[in-house]
């Protein structure tokens, strides 16, 4: 099975998942030994396991958990997920499907930040909120902006804490913006 085909033409369900995935796999596994279809049979019961434990996102470089004490099962699950090649499954929310819980499937070939992108988004939510901001009654304006996980790279150049290169020029009914990555409301962070 092709990559594009495994990615953007195959519709992956996992019957037992509670929450639709987006599962990130890093494209060393392209080897023609390793097949895309036996490493996600692999990955759909490591997902259930993450689900029980309550784990919204696990990432190569950071697993988010809201226990402190990390069950053997979980450690293991994560570890194996890793080790399949998986750079990222991040929980996109109860599923919708009656099929099950959808694993949206991507490749990477690794990761890279654009503070140009996240200066772009940030000037289009005040763009959109520009009227909403102006017409308050109050003496400083705050923009809450939220990378959505969606711009990886402008996500990246915010949650790496990158410097966001020449300043935006906000309208003037904007006094400050407050930007902030989709991580995981109420969870520590635990890495591997």
């Amino acid at each position: 099975m092709s990559l594009e085909h495994a990615a953007f033409e195959k519709d992956w369900f996992g019957a037992t998942l509670a929450h639709d995935w987006w599962v990130v796999l890093s494209r060393r596994i392209v080897d023609p030994s390793i097949r895309v279809y036996r490493v996600m049979k692999q990955i759909v019961p490591l997902l259930e396991v993450m689900e029980r434990y309550e784990v919204a996102e696990v990432a190569r470089d950071r697993v988010q958990t809201p226990r402190h004490v990390i069950p053997s099962e979980l450690i293991a699950a994560q570890q194996r997920f890793l080790t399949l090649g998986g750079n990222v499954a991040r929980s996109n929310g109860p599923r919708r499907s009656s099929h099950g819980g959808q694993v949206l499937l991507s490749f990477s070939h690794g990761f890279s930040s654009d503070p140009g992108l996240a200066n772009a988004l940030v000037v289009a939510a005040a763009e959109s909120n520009l009227g909403k901001l102006a017409a308050a009654d109050v003496d400083e304006r705050h923009l809450f902006v939220r990378m959505d996980p969606s711009n990886s790279s402008a996500e990246a150049a915010v949650s790496l804490g990158r410097p966001i290169g020449a300043p935006v020029a906000l309208p003037i009914a904007i006094d400050v913006v407050w930007l902030a990555t989709a991580g995981v409301p109420n969870s520590g962070a635990v890495s591997l």
